[in-house]
């Protein structure tokens, strides 16, 4: 199975109805289709496409500019709400931004389908909010580094076990060859 979804890394490439993939407003807005066009076909015409995602905001790398971070989370979160398929979201030092994005189309559309919170890295009070929404939160192999994984341990015992997703998000964040590490 899979999910479908510009990551924030890469929302400088989404091609919205007004700009091209080269940040250029466009001629005759017919004249291309949008990233959600392409996304909308993927999901409705592939059974092993299940989500909306890996989506959503990241202001600790900055690969793409805040502005076409939201642009391209806003209009994914819509596409979800409006297709009803669970939304996989990144979140990077980001969290008061993404729940505004997530409250403002929930206003719109009503209650939205299932979210998972991908490779949880944030705070206690932050996974507080996501669990208060009735989201998953995603805990990688980073819960297991011992200086990185510290809060992570700490806040576990705080997240119902229904609402725990164990994930790996090989091969991004693995731990180096023939390294043993301890807790």
């Amino acid at each position: 199975f899979c999910t479908v979804g510009v990551h924030p890394h890469d929302a400088k490439h989404f091609v919205t109805p007004a700009t091209t993939t080269d940040g250029n407003l466009k001629k005759d807005e017919t004249d291309a289709r949008t990233t959600i066009d392409e996304m909308k076909d993927l999901l409705q015409n592939n059974p092993f496409a299940i989500a909306v995602g890996e989506c959503g905001l990241d202001y600790n790398r900055n690969f793409s500019t805040r502005t076409d971070q939201m642009t391209a989370f806003t209009e994914q979160v819509r596409l979800a709400c409006e297709l009803q398929m669970p939304l996989f979201i990144h979140e990077r030092e980001a969290h008061e931004n993404l729940v505004q994005v997530l409250d403002k189309v929930e206003d719109e559309f009503g209650k939205h389908p299932p979210v998972v919170i991908h490779c949880f890295t944030g705070n206690l009070n932050e996974a507080q909010v996501y669990l208060s929404k009735g989201y998953y939160i995603g805990f990688t192999g980073t819960i297991c580094k011992k200086e990185r994984g510290a809060h992570l341990r700490e806040l576990l015992p705080h997240v119902p076990l229904d609402k725990i997703m164990v994930e790996t998000d090989a091969p991004f964040m693995g731990f180096q060859k023939n390294k043993v590490w301890q807790i």
